[in-house]
């Protein structure tokens, strides 16, 4: 079963994952522009780690580890 294509394109895209009222931080990725949400952790076959939830400006996400991660401002 699932989810048909015409189900998910009757889906409108959303604004941003982030819930309202929070401040996401600017950062880079492979120099290309996102946002960061929040820190994840992660197991695969070749172990576990830490991870960065970030969204690009297309509103598309993805994650990374900490050192693929420039952040644009400076965390207070």
């Amino acid at each position: 079963m699932g989810i048909s294509d015409e189900q998910w394109e009757a889906i409108p895209p959303a604004q941003s994952l982030a819930p309202a009222g929070v401040e996401l931080r600017p950062c880079f990725v492979k120099e290309r522009k996102a946002n960061f949400h929040c820190w994840g952790t992660f197991a695969d076959e070749d172990g576990s780690g830490v991870c960065g939830v970030i969204e690009y400006e297309d509103g598309t996400c993805d994650w990374f580890p900490p050192n693929m991660i420039k952040f644009a401002d400076k965390a207070t």
